[in-house]
């Protein structure tokens, strides 16, 4: 969105402000205070309102708005006194006073970002933007968003362990001494190890009442209230803790500072506390798997490699083999290592010794199945997981089935079942009075209202999430919520609220020392840069994630950080870094046997081969896309990439192949999204056949579909459509009424090469017309889009090949020439039917045997 005021431009999408000598150079928070003003006027903005809106209430003092609004006043040459733009109401706050002409700032497209899911259809209008392969050519991937992922930590499936330090144990001396208050402190040991905080709260309530400086005590109701996500009464009781525990042991005393430090998010000197503990005990398992948390924490995976080492070193005697494997799956999650995850997972589950032992294996065993896209299996071990829960009493498990219940439905393309999942989850984990769990729930839940296209809901609900987890200090927590926020932000057409949340994000990454979450955010941060035609800044945060990612071995995080530097070297015109970034992260990718994610990045391939020219090559690209998508039983998936292949097997000559492909998707299985593009691909097959009838009523479904879903963009893509389709029947002057303003509007929005399609077709339908000067004028304003597409290129070739007849015979035999070496075997035929010559009737005869429309000789297309 951009607004002029003044003499000055305010371009929010570029967070530019500009004057008449130029741009004008102020610090990141003060345009976004300007923004805020801006949006909200001419109402008041109090002091209060603009800390939340623009700092997020980051530890910054009321002092800084002013700061800014100096500063901004300072650039617009305003006056405090004597206000033109910014006006102070003493004690209230600030508004905007200069009148505002607002204008839709144009989209920049980028090919090869989305998200890890089908685009949703919105529940309200909105624009879409998306990237395309040209019109003519794979300009069907349709609601694609099949790309790369960024990293999504609030989505990687429950594992057994997510927490800094047991709640049970935290000290090991220090024990109450009031015999009743001993017996509530240990049955409420009881309660933690069955994960009912809220019973264990109660119990160590009572115990408190009792012996209020109990270090023990302290310690172990810290240590729930952190589980509970309640941070900050958590290091209230750390620190008490703390103060009671002088009269303990130096190795009790090191236990509780290293507690004290995780709440604090200080992992090296939790990591210092926690291995002194395990030096001068080396049989202190609880003391040993707390440092190797820390070590993860702090991500320092090798060093949490070598604590997993050592007390593999103990005794069976001391040591549970299930708690060590389910820790080496874990350590194999976080390094992106899926396979050797599943295959820890089952081994854990071999150990185990009861019901209880046999749920976490199998949860872990599930969320690995899940995340290596063997949904099969992960049915399979979801229910064998209900039956071995009903074998023991723990409800925290339920809890965490459900979640991987609404997981495996979200990766089968099922958001609202995935939903219903949980909310249910959400539901027992406030009858636990489990706080940490109902907001991974509900986070869960707001992702997959994303995934419905309902955007204003989830954005509602993560702001009531970050309201409840900032009221408990819970960084991480927020952290994650500012993640799923600006997903909705973003899909809600907010592109500037989803930036500062996801900055926010980053920010409390990295107070936090969450070293995974920040290499997420920058993911995030780099693919918002990048739609808003940021790319140097874009590809400065994909590089920045994939140090980190790379500093902690997460294989499968470099692979994805990868893939998005492919893809902004690829939008700045760097084929060759382009494809050498996302070759190593298909390496990256097959070698740590991320199937699903080998798929995705595929697709990605191919849509470059297609548009190099290189079309066996994206076809056996695409093939295998496609196959990865099916065994993952990812349904919109499998549709987007089946309407990708279908046209490109129509580039090749083969409807019937492309035809067939198509034939077993039902309209009923996917979202009306999807079926958009199932019906264009179906209504461009019938006109490539040359049943008009058939091809006028798929395609005219399908822009009512997109138009319906308020998206703009794709809607004008069937207008497009639809205006080949008159042009193939000779109605020359609709086709033309309807691609000169399509062309400017697509010119308007910034999709250059969409607008070069469009022009391409009218200078066919213009020359048929013999309006051979128009024509001439309007290709040689197409020449500089070409070199950016094959097809293009060929297209305006065909058409200005026709243009002189005495040469026309040579020229169409070497458009057909190369366009047959690239393997658009359709498009050589149709310029072998154009010559004069004895093979203009060949190629009508090789036409109609692979049950194609020869076409109008007068159209060009």
């Amino acid at each position: 969105m951009r607004f002029r005021f003044g003499v000055y431009l305010f371009d929010t999408g570029q967070a530019q402000l500009s004057g008449p000598a130029g741009p004008i150079a102020l610090r990141p928070m003060t345009l976004k205070l300007l923004q805020a003003l801006i949006e909200a006027a001419p109402d008041l903005v109090s002091t209060d309102e603009l800390l939340d809106r623009v700092w997020g209430r980051q530890a910054v003092a009321p002092g800084v708005v002013a700061q800014s609004v100096r500063e901004l006043r300072k650039a617009l040459q305003d006056s405090a006194l004597q206000p033109s733009y910014i006006e102070t109401r003493h004690r209230l706050g600030y508004r905007f006073i200069a009148p505002l002409q607002r204008e839709d700032s144009p989209p920049s497209s980028t090919e090869l970002l989305a998200a890890d899911a089908p685009t949703p259809v919105a529940a309200t209008p909105r624009r879409a933007s998306r990237s395309m392969a040209g019109l003519g050519g794979l300009a069907l991937l349709l609601t694609a968003a099949l790309l790369l992922t960024w990293w999504q930590p609030w989505s990687d499936g429950p594992t057994s362990d997510s927490g800094s330090f047991y709640p049970i144990d935290v000290v090991q001396a220090g024990t109450p001494a009031d015999g009743e208050a001993q017996q509530w402190f240990h049955q409420a040991l009881t309660a933690l190890r069955e994960q009912r905080l809220e019973r264990a709260s109660e119990l160590l309530d009572r115990a408190l009442a009792r012996e209020p400086h109990s270090p023990a005590l302290l310690g172990t109701m810290a240590a729930v209230q952190a589980e509970h996500g309640e941070i900050a009464r958590a290091r209230s009781l750390a620190d008490a803790a703390l103060a009671a525990a002088g009269s303990l042991p130096r190795a009790e005393q090191l236990r509780i500072e290293g507690v004290t430090a995780a709440l604090y998010y200080r992992w090296g000197d939790a990591i210092d506390r926690f291995q002194a503990v395990f030096q001068l005990n080396p049989g202190d398992v609880t003391a040993g798997f707390a440092l190797f948390r820390a070590q993860l924490n702090a991500g320092r995976g090798d060093d949490a490699e070598r604590t997993l080492e050592d007390l593999a070193a103990l005794p069976a005697a001391i040591l549970q083999p299930t708690q060590l494997s389910l820790a080496r799956a874990r350590l194999a999650s976080l390094r992106g290592r899926l396979s050797d995850r599943l295959a820890l997972a089952e081994l854990a589950l071999a150990q185990s010794e009861d019901p209880r032992q046999a749920a976490e294996a199998r949860l872990e065993q599930i969320a690995a199945q899940i995340a290596l896209g063997q949904p099969t299996a992960a049915r399979t071990s979801l229910d064998a997981l209900n039956q071995t829960l009903a074998q023991t009493a723990w409800p925290a498990g339920e809890i965490k089935q459900q979640l991987l219940e609404g997981h495996w439905q979200r990766e089968v393309g099922k958001p609202a079942l995935a939903l219903a999942h949980y909310e249910r989850a959400a539901a027992a984990a406030e009858a636990l009075g489990d706080a940490r769990s109902r907001a991974t729930a509900r986070r869960e839940s707001a992702f997959a209202q994303v995934l419905l296209g309902e955007v204003d809901q989830a954005v509602a609900v993560t702001g009531e999430m970050l309201a409840e987890q900032g009221e408990r200090g819970d960084l991480r927590e927020q952290a994650a919520s500012l993640n799923v926020r600006s997903l909705a932000q973003q899909r809600a057409g907010d592109p500037a609220a989803a930036q500062v949340s996801v900055e926010r994000a980053l920010d409390l990454y990295t107070q936090t020392g969450d070293r995974a979450g920040q290499a997420g955010a920058r993911n995030s941060l780099g693919m918002l840069y990048a739609r808003q035609g940021r790319g140097d800044e874009a590809l400065a945060q994909f590089e920045e994630a994939l140090q980190v990612f790379r500093a902690t071995g997460n294989r499968r995080g470099a692979a994805v950080a990868l893939g998005n530097i492919a893809a902004a070297h690829g939008s700045a015109g760097r084929g060759a870094a382009a494809r050498s970034a996302n070759e190593t992260a298909l390496a990256e990718f097959r070698a740590v046997d991320a199937a699903l994610d080998v798929a995705r990045l595929q697709f990605n391939l191919a849509l470059q081969d297609r548009r190099t020219g290189a079309l066996i090559q994206a076809e056996a690209r695409l093939r295998e896309a496609l196959d990865g998508f099916r065994q993952a039983q990812a349904g919109a998936r499998v549709v987007v990439a089946s309407t990708t292949l279908a046209d490109l097997l129509l580039q090749r000559a083969e409807p019937t192949e492309a035809s067939a492909l198509l034939s077993d998707i039902s309209l009923a299985d996917v979202p009306p999204e999807q079926q958009a593009s199932l019906l264009a691909m179906r209504g461009r097959l019938a006109m490539a056949i040359g049943d008009y009838a058939a091809a006028g009523t798929a395609l005219s479904d399908a822009m009512s579909l997109r138009q319906q879903a308020g998206l703009d963009a794709w809607a004008r893509m069937s207008e497009f459509e639809l205006a080949e389709l008159d042009a193939r029947q000779q109605r020359w002057t609709e086709a033309e009424l309807t691609l000169r303003p399509l062309r400017r509007a697509m010119l308007d929005d910034g999709e250059a090469l969409d607008a070069a399609n469009a022009g391409a077709l009218l200078a066919a339908v213009l020359q048929a017309q013999q309006r051979l000067a128009d024509a001439a004028g309007l290709l040689d304003d197409l020449e500089a889009t070409a070199a950016k597409d094959a097809l293009l290129g060929l297209r305006i070739d065909l058409v200005r090949a026709q243009q002189h007849p005495a040469d026309r015979d040579a020229a169409l035999a070497e458009v057909a020439q190369r366009a047959r070496e690239m393997g658009f075997e359709r498009i050589a035929l149709q310029a072998e039917r154009l010559r004069p010559s004895p093979a203009g009737a060949e190629a009508a005869e090789e036409l109609q045997r692979r049950g194609l429309d020869p076409g109008s000789e007068r159209l060009a297309w």
